[in-house]
């Protein structure tokens, strides 16, 4: 008998689709697909019949779903078996709670949608129909709790049975399990120390001028240190990292330690930490616990392995942002070890924190799954949670919060007389709070009640920080946090074995933190665990957030009472920095305002006082058009992710007074500043300024020279994201938004009389649908607009950082049961109606923010341009990116206005001078200096082409305004809100306003040549000197809005001054 080849494959498949299959996930999910944003893994520790199982856990706010996938089943009935365990599983408002679902090719089909509580181990069984040869099981929770899953066989049946059948639930026996810190002392061991026996490493060793041996190394190099020859690899008895490293060169620079282990095979599966190396020697502290990628941002949710250690590697300026040096060293590499405070006896110590917080605080950790119950002794009773939330820039036991509108605690506790700390409030990430009103109650009796009903409220909690004024001996921690996260003081008495807690408010307004309780009988233990948990929440700050210190430049020897000194982003009270001249020297045309700062040094107050200033013709120079300004130092964090921070000049106030109180050790900076109106008198102007302090003085001559110019206007659109100074919030009240108008209205006036011509970021626009016709109300876009256009702005502006009109497009707008398509086509004719009305601006929509880069959304935005041209094809659009990234090229071809980082010589010449193009982010940080970006870069890259640019930021306040180290990134500010409802310049925008003062007066040097004004030999020389400028002498060749090392925009600025003096003299 012979059988074809084929029918024997045939026969193999059906009979290899048609055997029952079992899943016991013993080992592993075998081959189950898991994500969402809870957590989903094997555990190995708990099962059906055997130990092993498919554990799925969710937050408040989660879903963690798990899948599997067969594809060449035969079509038939199949019985499907599996068992099910729960704990804390709780129902979810919208229905599905732990939910099991399949498509077998009719579409998807439930088989249970809510299966919550806390059960052990039921079994599931149902019968469905594979319509071809798919079938698609999930098995899904949408609510807080955890659930197991385990042994699950699918088999073919003849006959279907209809009905789900799931056994009765047996109770889940609950095992308190209460995580306590062990009361063991702080240990450390340094494993590499250069000055004694030292094992293989990469180093070269040198020594200093006292012979002090230590490890040389270079910059732009990686340096591995092999983990077998420290401890062999297992470092598991430590959780910290620590060393000292030296710069031997004048700027700060990035540094970077990197760890892995044994699973680690990309960047997110092992540990980076970032960091900048100030001037000299930096001591270096780096959490070796924490979960894997980058502070503040993890893609898998675990820490190293510490006891199977593979590699431990640093680099320093590892993207070549200065020339390679050697001039770095290492010493007294230590890992140790540092126990939290153990809860003692008679204290009850609650964290209400998140499921993902994976280290032990020696607390009890309270997640929004833990349910009351009698066995557990304490959790939520009824709770209608808001969110859970990660403010990750706290200590850490005060990082995570669980929001709640409304719940109840429960806690039993013997009976007799109890004392508490509660802390309800949460530092924030991207938004403040903005709760209304909020109330505590124990044992049904009101015992905190707080509103805050109007904008003035929540303004006066947002600006809460407004009159700190940080010294070089002050801690952020003490300034600030302590200030955010200050606990309720309670008591109460228990007579029934137990007490209930109630929390009622609105969004944010109950952020439940961290409880601790005690018996009054053990007040002194207590007293002394607060303590310790104080001091430890300090040193947590301080390990996450390191001072760096500002050195100077020189001049250390300087007992001058007042020195003039250049302009610098790292003004610190507590260098002394060297004089740049001998005399004070202020030119500028009619709307120009040159400026001076002025270092002031004494242990006591300081007046000073300045005498007429007055022409040949004794003509008095106006008093008014003469300012003085202090420069209010502030923490700065020069990285965004705050690894770092420094005390620097951050603002200026307008003086008061000729007069500045001062301490011993410390300093302070003013800025004289002149404003030149169209009405000022050209000519030279002389007088002095003198400085006293008891006996001493020091005084300087002033010569303030007005020349009879005035500065041309921007021809294109050049400004910053975001004209909000108070960004978006979602507290209710009319009153908050006129607020924000007028603090943005500010803003633009004050961008537009310093010469900048346009900004991103547009306000919200409603959407009115009750009615047809449909209306599109857009008063607050066109109020900002409006106030743009009397400000002198270029009448383009961009969408970025706004509401307006990315709302159109983000689901947001569109009325419950009408398909995006239908609410294209009636939107679509009424923002074109708006869009083409006389004397409307330019509104370009730059949707795409690095889709090639840190936002990998090429393929999301690819297609929302092409949506978006399909139903507004009149709409301008742009996108920001790098021309050198390959895999946006399809997607740059949508963009009418395309930004561009980073762009290069040659990038710049393949471009040309004919086609438009247009950059971003030359000078982003808190330490780049902006003035080359807008001044001679912005000359050279608009000669070849260049005809939009924006830099960052006007007002990127992440969270509260005047403490810089919360939020998702440093602020970066040109404006700082009032109270009084005035705006405040930052120093960097006085920076920027130079700059762009300096294109202009190119420009201004260019058309005088052009239109032979003054001399010709003048003309000759400012030709020749410009001639470098316009062919990018200065500009770096891959970064043309940079300049080389060896520029001094000092030296510019001097030589540009002379060559306008010659001509318009």
């Amino acid at each position: 008998m012979k059988i074809s080849i084929s029918f024997l494959f045939l026969f193999l498949e059906l009979f290899s689709s048609a055997h029952a299959e079992t899943f016991t996930f013993d080992k592993n999910l075998e081959d189950w697909g898991s994500w969402g944003t809870g957590l989903g893994s094997h555990d190995a520790n708990i099962g059906h019949n055997k130990k092993g199982s498919v554990w799925l856990s969710s937050d408040w706010g989660e879903a963690q779903t798990v899948h599997y996938n067969w594809n060449k089943l035969s079509p038939g009935f199949y019985k499907v078996t599996v068992y099910v365990r729960a704990q804390d599983v709780q129902p979810h408002s919208e229905g599905s709670s732990f939910w099991h679902f399949f498509d077998s090719g009719k579409g998807t089909e439930n088989v249970f949608l809510s299966l919550h509580g806390n059960y052990e181990w039921r079994k599931v069984e149902y019968t469905l129909k594979v319509q071809k040869k798919d079938l698609s099981l999930w098995f899904r929770l949408r609510s807080p709790g955890q659930v197991w899953i385990d042994d699950l066989t699918i088999e073919p049946v003849s006959t279907p049975s209809p009905e789900i059948i799931i056994s009765n639930a047996v109770p889940l026996k609950f095992i308190p399990k209460i995580e306590a810190s062990k009361n063991v002392s702080q240990t450390g061991i340094t494993i590499l120390d250069f000055d004694k026996a030292r094992p293989p490493n990469p180093f070269r060793v040198t020594e200093d001028s006292n012979s002090k041996k230590m490890g040389q190394f270079t910059s732009h190099k990686y340096y591995n240190l092999d983990p077998d020859q420290f401890l062999s690899g297992n470092w598991s008895k430590y959780d910290r990292m620590e060393l000292d490293v030296f710069n031997g060169n004048k700027y700060f620079v990035e540094f970077y330690l990197t760890l892995g282990d044994n699973l680690s095979t990309n960047y997110w599966s092992q540990l980076n930490h970032k960091t900048h190396l100030a001037p000299g020697w930096n001591h270096l502290n780096f959490s070796l616990t924490q979960f894997l990628g980058e502070r503040g941002s993890h893609r898998f949710l675990r820490g190293l392995n510490l006891s199977k250690l593979s590699k431990v590697f640093l680099v320093t300026d590892p993207n070549e942002k200065f020339p390679a040096s050697s001039n770095y060293f290492v010493d007294n590499i230590k890992l140790s070890s540092n126990p939290l405070p153990v809860v003692p006896k008679g204290v009850m110590a609650f964290d209400f924190t998140s499921q993902k917080d994976a280290e032990n605080s020696g607390f009890i950790k309270v997640t929004s799954q833990h349910l009351y119950n009698s066995d557990r002794g304490y959790g939520f009773i009824s709770p209608t949670f808001w969110r859970v939330e990660d403010s990750q820039w706290a200590a850490h036991s005060l990082r995570y919060t669980i929001g709640v509108l409304k719940s109840r605690f429960k806690v039993k506790l013997p009976n007799g007389k109890y004392q508490m700390q509660l802390i309800i409030d949460r530092l924030g990430y991207w938004d403040p709070s903005f709760w209304k009103d909020r109330t505590v109650y124990i044992n049904d009796r009101p015992v905190f009640k707080e509103s805050r009903p109007y904008a003035k409220d929540y303004l006066r909690d947002w600006l809460q920080f407004e009159k700190i004024v940080p010294t070089d001996t002050d801690n952020p921690y003490d300034l600030y946090l302590k200030k955010i996260f200050k606990p309720l003081d309670l008591s109460f008495t228990v007579s029934n074995g137990e007490v209930e807690f109630s929390f009622e408010g609105d969004a944010t307004g109950i952020s439940l933190n961290r409880m601790i309780i005690w018996n009054t009988n053990s007040q002194q233990q207590a007293k002394i665990f607060l303590s310790d948990i104080e001091k430890r929440a300090k040193l947590e700050f301080d390990w996450m957030t390191r001072p760096v210190i500002a050195k100077a430049s020189g001049a250390a020897a300087n007992t001058a009472i007042a020195t003039l000194i250049e302009p610098s982003l790292i003004l610190n009270p507590s260098a002394t920095y060297a004089s740049n001249r001998k005399n004070i020297e202020l030119q500028g045309g009619l709307n120009e305002n040159p400026y001076q700062i002025i270092q002031l040094r004494s242990g006591k107050a300081i007046n000073w006082i300045v005498s007429e200033l007055k022409n040949k013709e004794r003509v008095i120079f106006p008093k008014n058009n003469l300012e003085t300004f202090d420069i209010v130092p502030q923490y700065v964090s020069p990285d965004l992710n705050h690894e770092t921070y420094m005390l620097a000049g951050k603002y200026l106030v307008k003086s008061s007074q000729s007069k500045l109180d001062l301490i011993s050790g410390s300093s302070k900076f003013i800025c004289l500043q002149v404003k030149n109106g169209t009405d000022t008198k050209a000519g030279l102007y002389s007088g002095k300024i003198t400085f006293t302090s008891d006996s001493k003085s020091s005084s300087f001559d002033i010569q303030i020279r007005v020349l009879p110019y005035q500065l041309p206007t921007v021809d294109f659109p050049v400004g910053f994201f975001g004209p909000d100074p108070i960004s978006f919030s979602y507290f209710n009240d009319p009153g908050l938004e006129k607020i924000r108008k007028d603090f943005r209205h500010e803003a633009l006036q004050i961008l537009g009389q310093s010469g900048f011509t346009t900004f991103s970021g547009l306000p919200e626009v409603k959407l009115l649908t009750n009615e047809e016709p449909w209306v599109l109300d857009t008063t607050a876009a066109d109020q900002a607009m409006t106030s743009a256009n009397r400000a002198g702005f270029s009448k383009t502006y961009y969408s970025y950082g706004g509401k307006f009109p990315q709302q159109l497009f983000d689901g947001s707008l569109i009325p419950h049961g009408v398909a995006e398509k239908d609410f294209f086509k009636k939107v679509s004719p009424l923002l074109s109606q708006y869009l083409n009305r006389s004397n409307m601006p330019v509104i370009v929509h730059t949707f795409s923010d690095e889709a090639g880069g840190y936002s990998d959304k090429v393929t999301e935005d690819l297609a929302l341009a092409k949506k978006i041209k399909d139903a507004f094809p009149y709409l301008r659009l742009g996108g920001f990116g790098s021309k050198s990234d390959k895999a946006t090229k399809e997607l740059r071809s949508f963009f009418d206005h395309g930004f561009y980082s980073n762009v290069s010589k040659d990038q710049m010449n393949d471009m040309g001078q004919s086609s438009k193009w247009g950059s971003y982010n030359a000078s982003p940080g808190n330490l780049d200096d902006p003035r080359y970006s807008f001044g001679p870069g912005l000359y050279f890259a608009r000669l070849n082409g260049l005809s939009h640019y924006l830099e960052w930021h006007a007002s990127s306040i992440n969270n509260l305004p005047y403490y810089d180290l919360d939020g998702r990134e440093s602020d970066v500010t040109m404006f700082m809100p009032r109270s009084d409802g005035k705006l405040l310049v930052t120093l960097r925008y006085v920076m920027a306003v130079e700059g762009l003062h300096a294109y202009r007066k190119l420009k201004l040097l260019e058309q005088a040549i052009s239109n032979k004004t003054g001399p010709a030999e003048a003309r000759k020389t400012a030709e020749s000197w410009l001639m470098s400028y316009k062919t990018g002498t200065w500009s770096l060749p891959e970064n043309i809005l940079r300049p080389v090392g060896t520029f001094s925009f000092t030296d510019f600025q001097k030589q540009l001054d002379k060559n306008l003096l010659s001509l318009y003299e």
